[in-house]
């Protein structure tokens, strides 16, 4: 009788347990149906203000910034993790930096703050001389869903440009 007792209770623990398995797998394929369709519905531009940038006092890195405000997808808490690109053009050697950043949506305005420094030697001879530098700048943006990088949604922003007056 106790062996039928225990028997019973295993087998309502497997079910109760499959159950809950069952419902998680359910309510996160319909969370991802929604954050897709929420996805498909939202222009990450009108989400992302355009990266502003400056040269510092002493002229000797450019700092830049830049803004998120993207609501919540789906039902569940979700984040992206933010790629922007940054190139000084007409720069030889290329002066380059790469920044990353993690936004959690729907928490409202967020800005981000990086600098560019190690200039390159024509770039140091256009501050010098006062000549403006041209920068162009591109955004990438990839969710992450329960800690995990999904790329296939990853959006490209398009390029960018700026200018910076030196004078």
């Amino acid at each position: 009788m106790n062996s039928t007792k225990s028997i019973r209770a295993v087998s309502l623990a497997k079910t109760v347990v499959m159950t809950a398995v069952l419902l998680t797998a359910a309510g996160a394929v319909f969370d991802l149906y929604q954050t897709y369709k929420d996805a498909i519905n939202l222009d990450p531009e009108d989400h992302v203000t355009d990266a502003e940038f400056a040269l510092n006092e002493g002229n000797t890195e450019i700092n830049g910034n830049i803004s998120f405000d993207i609501p919540e997808m789906g039902m569940f808490k979700k984040k992206i993790q933010a790629q922007v690109h940054v190139t000084i053009l007409e720069s030889n050697p290329t002066t380059d930096g790469d920044y990353s950043f993690e936004y959690t949506l729907g928490s409202g305005e967020q800005t981000y703050e990086f600098s560019l420094t190690n200039f390159d030697p024509v770039t140091e001879e256009k501050i010098r001389t006062g000549e403006p530098l041209d920068l162009e700048y591109t955004t990438s943006i990839t969710l992450i869903y329960l800690g995990v990088e999904l790329t296939p949604t990853t959006i490209e922003i398009p390029a960018k440009t700026d200018t910076i007056e030196t004078a």
